[in-house]
Formats: structure tokens, C-alpha cells, sequence
């Protein structure tokens, strides 16, 4: 009985224990109570050795375990039949129902058997993380791969570019060093200009002092020369004649001179035939008196003006106006002012205009004159007056001597383009104004007032704009110097019937030079053919290569004219531009082209007079030599050349 209840309940501590598993903690206290518990007072109660756990068991090591408190005692249904057992103490290894409690080393196995789990969880974290790695690391070996590449290629380049330096640095060495020497040669060089620009210097100043020497010099046989000069009007000219032979006469039965035949005339020349090309002449500085008058073979005089009053006792200034006899009809006096200022209308209905023509000509001394002691016009302002006062009734021209200059100030205001900025103002219409230019660079007070008046009235300067005087040719030519005085004013919307426009040559009558310029007319009137006249280039092969560079400058401009042209339109004015490139450049260098007459078909053989003899002719062959250079090359040396043939020729 005794040993199957022990047994029984071993069994029910097997499987209590199979069922439940203590935790550690739980476990420990257990541990130490039932060490507490192990003692004398429970050896009674113990089974026998018979009653043991036999050694055979097996305790599941994953199974739940636990410490048993409680202790087991044999029990009877007769109580004080057995004797009162004796507590028998035994060893905890032969005593495996006394605390039910495991081992410390199962706890151990167990903690091992924990943790050694743990590190497998461990171990399949660590799998994922090698994997991620080994990818990692795959693609690190191909960045490598890359990087080794590109540095391959980095020390190619790095090779490629120290060859290149190396190279540099080489002709950057010899560059220094021709650079030293050309700064040597420089130095050498610089000391020896110093030498001959002292040199220079003072042969210039010397040469400056004889060139005085010789203006004053030739200024003075100038003076002389020209005080003997005489001008005699109203003798009829013919084709035969010997001028010497008139004037002798004409002082002798007209004039009357007491001893005529001692009067000696080293030249006579004719002036009708420089005029017959003409239709109109205005003349300045007539310096007639009232009671003389001109007459021009073929010609009529429209007016003269005769100062009132004048400073010397010789007649001064004065204008005068001579037309063909044909159109003399058509032309009338609108004003006069007798201080030098004149109107000349041109009737629309004669000449079949649409509007009435007006020439406003002038005559107005320089501006240091003793004449403005005793005149107080303005002739500025008066022509002011007679332009706004006729601008409305036809269209208005000015020209003549006006002793103004104005270099190349702008003669018109640009307009302020306000339909840019501002919607209701309608753009100023206007037609374009080309840049005016002039070989005359001096600006006088005469001259600013003349832009002034412009800038009042609308006129502009035709000089060096229209027609051939594309330069602003000198006017006016003494051994002072030279300079542009004469001009002609025309506004802009008039341009159109401006023609031929130009300055002539110097004459040996006279140190101004003429203007030419022809008004287009619709007429039917029976007039005097014009002479044809036709203008060239004089080619000059030392300017060759100016004239390539001048054009070079131009290239971009004539590329893009030509990449474009996009329609017919477009090749037009291409041809246009084009053409005035080649034709301004031409001019720049060459002369800037002439008007030359066309010589007629029908030969004219010139009348051989005797007192024109060799000496005559090869004077006027000089001079016409000498003016015909000067005006190729305007140097103040040859003006010089130039002013002694005139003299010398008119001396002869």
C-alpha cells in the first residue's frame, strides 16, 4: 500500500511536472525554500529507498518545470497501527520527492538552451544582413571597376594636359624672350627717335618761320597784283577778238582817258563765254556803282543791289541777278533790301509749276566787317522773315555768300520719337536727312547763327549732302587759307528737285569758287540745250589697297545683305546697298569723281588770237596743271603753288 501510493503519487509528480514550467524566478525562490525545508523534522515522513524516483526517468527538457513545496506522507485508514516514522536525513540526489525542485544545471541547460536560440535568431538576422552586404559589396567592386576606368582616363588627360603645359611654357619662354628683345630694339629705338624728333623739331621750326616769311611774302605780290586788276562790263564780246586791243580802245573812244596810249595791259581775258551753260546768275561783290551797269552777252539783268552806304570811299559789296533772255518774262522781284538781300520769284503758271519758286539770295559780309559801323540789319534774321513769311506761298531757296562756318554741327533737329512712350501722339512724318559733311572743320559766330536759322526755319545745308559735293568742297581759297562760306539751303521735303548739285573749280577771276546746281522745271519754254555731262572715277593703283581695307570694313554689312534675301524685294535693295558701297568707297579715294562736259561731235576749232602767244599758253597750261592738283590733293603747300599760277597767269 505504502509503496503504490508512493508511487502514485511520484506519477502525479511526473506529470504535474510534464504539465507546468516555472519561470526562473519563481523557480529560484522555490530553491531557496525547499533548501530552507530540507532538514530532520521531514526525514521521518520520507519514503523508503524502495519509494525512489527510479534512476531510469526522464524529465523532459523543454517541457514546463517547476520546485514542488509541498512534502508527501504515507497514509493509513488505522492510524496507530504502524509505529510513529523516524525523520531519516538523506542527500538531496537520493531524496527526489523531498522538494521537487530541478537541478541548478537544468536551469543552466535551460539558460544555455535560451540563449544558443537567441543567437540562431541571431545567426539568420546576421544571413539577411551578409546577403545585403555581399550586394553592397558587389556593387562596390563595380564603382571600383568605373572609378578605375575614369581614373585611367583622368591620367590621360592629366599626362595630355602636362604635355600640353610643358609645351605652352616652352613658347611662353620664347615668346618672353623675343618680347625682350623687341623691349631692347623699343628702348634702342626710342632713344634714337628722341634724337631726330628733336631733330624734326627743330627743322620744323625753322621751316614754319620761312613758310611765314613766304606767306607774307606772297601775300603781298598777291595784293599787288590784284590792285592793278581791272573789270570792264558792257563790252560786247565776239568769237574774234583781241581782248588788249579792246580795253585799249574802249579806254580811249568810250572812257575817254587822257594818254590811253600809254596804257600798258599785261593780260585781258573775256569772261561772257564761263556762262553760257547757265541760265540763271547771281553774283556777289559787284562792287558797282548805281550809275554802271553789267552786260552779259545773252543774259538780262533781273536786279541789282547797291549798297546806300559804305565805309571807303570805293563802292563796296553789292549783288546782282542775271537770267537767259527767254525765261526773263517768267521771273520778277519780290524783295530788296539794299544792304545785301534779294527775292527772286519764279512764276508757276510760266514755268508750269505746281507751286511758286522762290530764290532768296545773299550776300553777307564776314563778321568782323567795319560795315556793321553803319548797317544795323540782321541779315540773319531778315532772311528768317522772308522765308516763314513765303514758305506757305510756294517753295523758298536760299544761297549765296554768307561768310558762315559751320564745320559739322548738326544743321536739324532729330525728332524726340515720343509715339514711343506715349499712344496719342501721332509720329512726326519726315524725310531722312543724310549726314552732312565738310572739309572745313572752323565754326565761326556767323556760322553758329546759320544753324540757328536752320533750326528756326527748317532749311538745311545742301553743301556736302546732295548732289556731287559729297565732302563739303572749299569754297573760298586765299594764301590765309581756305575755308567753305558760300552755301545753299533747301529744306528736306525739297531735295527732289535739287539737281546736280556741286562746287566748280577755282577760276583765276576770283578766290571763290562757284556752286552749280540745277531746279527741275516742267517747262516747254525753248531754251538753250545744256551741255551733256557725264561723271568717272579717275582709277589710281597706289590706292588699291585702301580702297580693298576701306571696303574690308564693310564686310559683315554685305553678308548679311546677302544671307538676307529672302524675296525679289530683298535683291533690289541688296543691288542698291551694294552698289552705294562700292560707289562711296570708290569716290573716298578716287577723287570723289567729277562732272565732266561731253565733248560735242562737231569739232569747234578755237580762233587763234594775237595776243594770246606762247607765253600765254604756257601759263594757262601751268595753272590749269597746278589747280587741277590742288583740288586732288588740298595741302596748304600746294595752295601756296596754286595762288602764285593764278597770279602768274593773270600777270601774263
Amino acid at each position: 500500500m505504502p509503496g503504490q501510493s508512493t508511487k502514485r503519487k511520484n506519477a502525479s509528480l511526473l506529470s504535474d511536472s510534464e504539465s507546468k514550467k516555472p519561470s526562473k524566478t519563481k523557480t529560484k525562490k522555490k530553491n531557496k525554500h525547499s533548501n530552507v525545508n530540507t532538514g530532520e523534522n521531514y526525514s521521518e515522513n520520507l519514503p523508503s529507498g524502495s519509494d525512489r524516483v527510479p534512476s531510469n526517468v526522464n524529465i523532459p527538457a523543454n517541457g514546463p518545470s517547476f520546485p514542488l513545496s509541498q512534502q508527501y506522507f504515507c497514509s493509513s485508514s488505522a492510524p496507530g497501527m504502524y509505529p510513529k516514522p523516524r525523520m531519516q536525513h538523506v542527500s538531496p540526489f537520493t531524496q527526489p520527492q523531498i522538494s521537487q525542485q530541478r537541478p541548478p544545471w537544468v536551469d543552466e541547460l535551460f539558460k544555455r538552451m535560451d540563449k544558443f536560440q537567441e543567437k540562431l535568431n541571431k545567426i539568420d538576422q546576421i544571413e539577411s544582413l551578409v546577403t545585403t552586404i555581399n550586394a553592397k559589396v558587389i556593387r562596390l567592386e563595380q564603382g571600383a571597376i568605373s572609378l578605375d576606368n575614369r581614373m585611367e582616363q583622368v591620367v590621360r588627360c592629366s599626362q595630355l594636359i602636362s604635355d600640353n603645359y610643358d609645351k605652352q611654357k616652352g613658347d611662353l619662354t620664347e615668346l618672353k624672350t623675343e618680347v625682350n628683345n623687341i623691349s631692347k630694339s623699343l628702348r634702342t629705338n626710342s632713344n634714337k627717335v628722341k634724337n631726330v624728333g628733336h631733330e624734326f623739331r627743330s627743322s620744323l621750326s625753322d621751316m614754319e618761320k620761312e613758310n611765314d616769311k613766304l606767306k607774307e611774302s606772297i601775300l603781298d605780290v598777291q595784293m599787288k597784283s590784284m590792285s592793278k586788276n581791272l573789270i570792264f562790263y558792257n563790252i560786247h564780246e565776239t568769237e574774234v577778238e583781241n581782248c588788249p586791243d579792246v580795253i585799249l580802245n574802249f579806254c580811249k573812244d568810250t572812257m575817254k582817258l587822257e594818254n590811253s596810249d600809254q596804257i600798258h595791259l599785261s593780260d585781258a581775258h573775256g569772261i561772257g563765254k564761263k556762262v553760257n551753260s547757265y541760265d540763271v546768275l547771281f553774283l556777289c561783290e559787284t562792287w558797282l556803282q548805281k550809275d554802271i551797269l553789267i552786260n552779259i552777252e545773252g543774259f538780262t539783268v533781273v536786279t541789282y543791289v547797291n549798297r546806300k552806304k559804305n565805309i571807303v570811299q570805293r563802292e563796296e559789296g553789292g549783288i546782282a541777278v542775271f537770267c537767259k533772255n527767254n525765261i526773263f518774262e517768267g521771273i520778277a522781284i519780290e524783295k530788296e533790301y539794299d544792304h545785301g538781300i534779294v527775292l527772286i520769284k519764279f512764276s508757276k503758271l510760266y514755268f508750269n509749276l505746281n507751286d511758286d519758286l522762290y530764290i532768296c539770295f545773299a550776300y553777307i559780309p564776314h563778321e568782323k566787317s567795319n560795315f556793321y559801323r553803319i548797317c544795323d540789319n540782321d541779315f540773319h534774321d531778315d532772311i528768317e522773315n522772308i522765308f516763314l513769311e513765303y514758305k506757305y506761298k510756294g517753295t523758298v531757296i536760299v544761297c549765296g555768300d554768307m561768310n558762315s562756318r559751320t564745320g559739322e554741327l548738326n544743321d536739324f533737329l532729330e525728332t524726340d520719337n515720343l509715339e514711343k512712350y506715349i499712344g496719342s501722339v501721332e509720329p512726326d512724318v519726315s524725310p531722312t536727312i543724310s549726314k552732312r559733311c565738310s572739309m572745313d572743320k572752323v565754326i565761326n559766330a556767323y556760322g553758329r547763327k546759320l544753324i540757328q536759322l536752320c533750326y528756326n526755319t527748317g532749311l538745311t545745308i545742301a553743301n556736302g549732302r546732295l548732289g556731287n559735293d559729297s565732302c563739303g568742297t572749299y569754297t573760298f581759297c586765299t594764301s590765309r587759307g581756305q575755308s567753305v562760306n558760300d552755301h545753299l539751303l533747301v529744306c528736306p521735303e525739297n531735295y527732289d528737285i535739287i539737281k546736280n548739285f556741286g562746287v566748280l573749280d577755282f577760276t583765276e577771276f576770283s578766290d571763290h569758287a562757284p556752286l552749280s546746281y540745277e531746279i527741275s522745271l516742267n517747262t516747254n519754254i525753248q531754251c538753250n540745250s545744256l551741255p551733256s555731262t557725264h561723271k568717272y572715277l579717275k582709277w589710281d593703283s597706289s590706292k588699291k589697297q585702301d580702297y580693298i581695307q576701306l571696303l574690308s570694313q564693310h564686310n559683315e554689312l554685305l553678308i548679311s545683305l546677302v544671307r538676307n534675301m529672302t524675296c525679289a524685294n530683298d535683291v533690289n535693295n541688296a543691288e542698291r546697298e551694294i552698289n552705294r558701297i562700292l560707289y562711296d568707297s570708290a569716290f573716298f579715294f578716287f577723287f570723289f569723281g567729277k562732272t565732266i562736259l561731253k565733248r560735242s561731235s562737231t569739232y569747234v576749232k578755237r580762233h587763234d588770237n594775237d595776243w594770246f602767244n606762247q607765253n600765254c599758253v604756257s601759263a594757262r597750261r601751268d595753272f590749269n596743271s597746278v589747280r587741277n592738283f590742288y583740288q586732288r590733293h588740298p595741302t596748304d603747300a600746294n595752295r601756296q603753288h596754286y595762288i602764285s599760277a593764278r597770279n602768274r597767269y593773270n600777270r601774263t
